[in-house]
Order: structure tokens, then C-alpha cells, then sequence
């Protein structure tokens, strides 16, 4: 907030005031919003250049701009994530999957019983540790029968057709 100062040192009585840029003088704060009380525009010249603003953008932009916030919304509503944080995440991970080094259709993967996020998969992985409800015990029993049926000359073992067909 700018006070203004008289000649002799004292505040001009603008404590309940803040200074417009757009408007160039002291409003009072109720002009202003009201989480945005040290910002420098009041509501009247913010809608005004909102409305420039959006006249700036095509389109397809305002498009993009609206999905991207959607997706932020949906990071945080869903994970608690920011879009830093998953930015980092992206970063720290290369751009891809955790797994197989894939860089399509990454998800966040997370704990379903604490909340908490454990890196970005491609889908296809994420839903497979999914499938097996995070319980590392199914995972390792189904790399056993992998393993069993596997070393079993590497093909599968056939079953008999069917004579009554």
C-alpha cells in the first residue's frame, strides 16, 4: 500500500486507501479485491484488462489456456500435486515412464492408501500395478508363475483339444 506524505512528515489520511496504477489515485480498499488487497489494480480497470487480454489471445490459445488450468485443477483436486511438482517429477524422470522408459500417455501413480504420489508411469504399467492393488505379495506370486511357466522349455504347456467339437 502507498501512503502518501504531506509536506511536514504526516500521513495524508490515505491509510484506508490503496493507489490504482490504471486509475492513477487513491481508491478505497473496498475497490479492490479483497484476497488481492496489495495488488495494484482496483476491480474496475482488472475487468477492463482482462477483457483486453482475452481479446489478445486466439481462439485455440484460450483453448489451451483452459485446459491447462483444467489439468492443473485436476493434479491438485486428485494428487495434491502443483504444476511445478509434477514438472519435477517430469523433469527428474526424463519425460519417462518409471518402467519401460516409455514417453507416452504418462499418469501419476500414487498409493491408494496413503495418498502419496510415487512418480509418473505410462498407462499401461500404472494400471497393472493397479490391477494388482499394490499388494506386493500378488506381483510376486505372478512373477513366480511367470518364472514356472516359463523355464518350462519357454513355451506354454497345451492342453488336449476338445474331441466333441
Amino acid at each position: 500500500m502507498k501512503i502518501k506524505l504531506s509536506v511536514d512528515g504526516k500521513t495524508d489520511g490515505k491509510q484506508d486507501s490503496n493507489w490504482c496504477k490504471g486509475c492513477n489515485k487513491y481508491l478505497p480498499r473496498v475497490c479492490f479485491p479483497r484476497k488481492l488487497r496489495g495488488r495494484p489494480y482496483c476491480r474496475c480497470c482488472r475487468a477492463v484488462n482482462s477483457r483486453s487480454a482475452k481479446l489478445k489471445f486466439s481462439p485455440e490459445d484460450r483453448e489451451l489456456l483452459r485446459m491447462r488450468t483444467k489439468f492443473e485443477k485436476y493434479l491438485y483436486d486428485t494428487y495434491k500435486l502443483s504444476r511445478n511438482a509434477y514438472d519435477f517429477l517430469l523433469i527428474k524422470q526424463l519425460g519417462r515412464c518409471r518402467m519401460c522408459d516409455n514417453y507416452d500417455d504418462l499418469v501419476v501413480d500414487h498409493d491408494h492408501s496413503t495418498g502419496k504420489v510415487r512418480g509418473l508411469l505410462c498407462s499401461r504399467h500404472n494400471t497393472g500395478i493397479g490391477q494388482f492393488r499394490d499388494n506386493i505379495q500378488e506381483l510376486q506370486r505372478a512373477i513366480d508363475y511367470l518364472s514356472e511357466t516359463l523355464t518350462q522349455g519357454g513355451e506354454l504347456p497345451t492342453r488336449p483339444m476338445c474331441t466333441c467339437v
